[in-house]
């Protein structure tokens, strides 16, 4: 079954890229001089954007504006899965004649000082060690104290791209900055980081002297390398001559319950510095659909997130289940905390209430040990993928509380990352404690009401938002003040 899968992958990816291929053959040439806008593609790793980019290219072109792509890009060797069998390993791109076909030669080169700029990073290893063709590393003037946050260069400081593409790396949320491989990838990436700054001073120079704009488009603005460009452009685009643009997928569930590569979301970032793919303003909100009926809207919500009409709990959920009961039948009230994926973290996760998630989880738990009240632990079910190993956090919740040594009263109990789905835990919950999990929504829906302290993609709706700690603390003392209004549900629904 294996084989077979990975024989039918190889397959679609084969036909994309003979698809791809003949695109790319029916570029139409264009002088980048002719133009007074000038698109680079920042991409690395993934068929699927590669494609997408390849495709707007091409549409560019079209209307006679000219691309290029800023990474080396091979189609057949780097995404064409193997085929294994008992006895050795068959690798189909030997037989291809496009065996080492690139994206970057079909489009306009870009020259900046007698040196081509386009097809010339290379991605030696992903989001850490970009490398220039036939440059070496400019070696600018850091000031670098990672315990303090700080990684400045041209008066910008790059430790938030740093910190989060180091979390992604090591898929934790708190790293030891003594460690000495942590220690190592901090050294590649700043070294990968003076490349990328060495080329957005490149283009700078470029579009002054020729009178272009230049518009860098990628994704994963989070990370490097696109997010360095997205805060250079946001530090030294003054007259927006380079212009950072995020162009990706959009995420399904605030677009409704359809494939979500069907999404394409787009966001000039140094224009109006909004993620648009994940956030919506008020006015999106009450626009999104005014003319609906809400009745409606509710039903196909409830569809959405429909609970069975029985649930027959398992022999790990009864023990929980039973203990939930105990505590109700004192008139105490079921807390949920969500946490999210510890190495899956937004560029900034501290709020004015909290330095960011783990010391949500520190006070949660010590309010708690004083509490009558249950607090259930929930993990975010991601934290064990069977189906990708490869994605499973180096940091959990349970790992995190037991470094740290965190006591927990009989009250407070931790569940496993997929003991419970939550329509099958949400008739028992009071209240739900939220970091930025789209649980809340689910919650909202049920008539369940939630208290959200971290920084959610959905901030435009009209949760219960934490001010400060003392108001966090007081909502959870005061949880049947807290109501689900119908204006929230019709949010929610829309």
């Amino acid at each position: 079954m294996n084989i077979l899968r990975k024989i039918g992958a190889g397959y679609y990816q084969l036909r994309d890229d003979f698809i791809l291929f003949r695109i790319l053959k029916n570029i139409e040439p264009i002088n980048i001089n002719s133009s007074k806008k000038l698109f680079i593609f920042s991409h690395r790793t993934s068929s699927y954007y590669l494609e997408l980019y390849v495709l707007l290219a091409h549409a560019l072109a079209k209307k006679g504006y000219p691309s290029c792509f800023l990474f080396r890009d091979r189609l057949i060797d780097r995404y064409l899965p193997n085929i294994e069998n008992l006895s050795k390993t068959i690798d189909l791109s030997n037989f291809l004649s496009f065996n080492k076909l690139e994206v970057g030669p079909y489009f306009p080169k870009l020259i900046i000082d007698n040196n081509e700029v386009s097809n010339s990073f290379i991605q030696v290893v992903s989001k850490i060690k970009i490398t220039r063709k036939n440059q070496l590393n400019p070696n600018y003037k850091w000031k670098i104290d990672f315990e303090r946050g700080l990684a400045i260069s041209h008066e910008i400081n790059f430790f938030p791209i740093i910190h989060n593409t180091l979390r992604i790396v090591f898929k934790r949320y708190n790293l030891d900055f003594q460690d000495k491989k942590v220690i190592s990838v901090s050294n590649d990436l700043i070294k990968s980081c003076e490349n990328l700054i060495f080329l957005f001073f490149q283009l700078k120079k470029f579009s002054k002297q020729n009178n272009i704009n230049i518009r860098l488009v990628g994704w994963e603005l989070s990370y490097l390398p696109n997010g360095i460009f997205k805060v250079l452009c946001k530090s030294l685009s003054e007259n927006r001559d380079i212009e950072c643009i995020d162009l990706a997928r959009g995420y399904a569930k605030y677009f409704g319950h359809h494939h979500h590569e069907s999404y394409i979301a787009l966001s000039n970032l140094t224009k109006s510095g909004k993620l648009h793919r994940i956030m919506l303003n008020k006015k999106e909100v009450n626009n999104l659909t005014k003319d609906y009926n809400k009745d409606i809207l509710f039903n196909e919500m409830g569809e959405i997130i429909k609970k069975p009409s029985k649930i027959t709990l398992r022999t790990n959920q009864l023990r929980i289940v039973e203990e939930i009961k105990k505590f109700k039948s004192f008139q105490n009230k079921v807390f949920v905390l969500f946490t999210h994926l510890f190495y899956d973290t937004p560029l900034e996760d501290s709020t004015q209430s909290f330095k960011g998630m783990c010391e949500w989880i520190d006070e949660t738990i010590n309010y708690f040990r004083k509490s009558d009240n249950i607090l259930l632990l929930k993990p975010h079910p991601n934290e064990i993928r069977p189906d990708a190993i490869q994605r499973e956090p180096n940091e959990t919740l349970k790992t995190y509380i037991k470094k740290n040594e965190i006591e927990l009263k009989n009250n407070i109990i931790l569940l496993e990352p997929k003991q419970f789905g939550l329509n099958e835990i949400v008739n028992f919950i009071d209240c739900g404690l939220i970091w930025r999990s789209s649980a809340a929504m689910e919650l909202a829906i049920n008539n369940k009401p939630c208290i959200i302290c971290g920084n959610p993609p959905y901030k435009a709706i009209n949760f219960n938002y934490v001010k400060n700690k003392k108001h966090y603390f007081d909502m959870i003392e005061n949880v049947n003040n807290l109501c689900i209004s119908e204006n929230l549900k019709l949010n929610v629904a829309r």
